[in-house]
């Protein structure tokens, strides 16, 4: 989970968080990754101490400078040994029973598991975020051929195999999630699967910098050129 200037009680909120996980995978060995990318407030010793006392086996992967969501799950990604893992933010934007569904469709034998957001989520957005969601949809189809469009859901799955084309990723901010579901696409013998996703109703979403659009399509660029 990237992490970047936390909301106060972020890490009791993963406490509880991880309590419901236990209670729905019951046989499961569940650990979080936190990763701090670089935040300026938030990331305390004392909610760091709070979480780990509570939660012994999570990792906390303090980085100092700011690089992005994309290299942040990658530097968390790197400490999983585990045959399946996950990604998501740290809120827990989606309900358990979502993330629930991810496992269990790793579990069926599929390699990367990919949230398709719903109604519940595109309701709560702004229209800018609204426009660019569906643009960019849009351009994985007709840019990178892509059958699983909404490559920015925020939630996937994956085990060893989809482990490794996200660990080749390179883009380093958000379009990273789009780089890792085409680079998995590529290979015919990657078993790729939608999940609808329903977000939580307590969620509120922000609306994104005017500069993220114009950054995240050099970014979608570049996937096209370089692959």
């Amino acid at each position: 989970m990237p992490c970047y200037n936390p909301y106060e009680g972020w890490e009791q909120q993963l406490i509880e968080k991880h309590k419901e996980l236990e209670a729905m995978l019951d046989g499961y060995d569940i650990r979080f990754i936190v990763v701090n990318d670089g935040s300026k407030r938030g990331f305390t010793e004392e909610a760091v101490l709070r979480l780990t006392n509570n939660l012994p086996s999570t990792i906390i992967v303090d980085n100092k400078t700011n690089q992005g969501k994309g290299a942040a799950v990658r530097d968390g990604i790197a400490y999983s040994d585990s045959e399946l893992a996950l990604y998501t933010d740290y809120d827990f934007p989606y309900k358990i029973e979502s993330v629930c569904q991810v496992i269990k469709y790793l579990e069926a034998g599929y390699d990367v598991v990919v949230a398709n957001r719903n109604h519940t989520y595109y309701s709560q957005l702004s229209t800018r975020r609204k426009l660019a969601s569906h643009a960019s949809r849009f351009l994985n189809f007709m840019l990178l051929g892509l059958t699983h469009t909404d490559t920015q859901g925020g939630l996937k799955g994956f085990n060893r195999k989809g482990k490794a084309f996200l660990a080749s990723t390179r883009i380093k901010q958000f379009l990273f999630d789009t780089e890792f579901i085409y680079k998995a696409s590529l290979d015919d013998t990657t078993f790729i699967k939608e999940v609808p996703v329903d977000l939580r109703s307590e969620v509120m979403l922000p609306d994104m910098k005017k500069g993220v659009f114009v950054n995240e399509l050099k970014n979608l660029l570049m996937i096209c050129w370089k692959g």
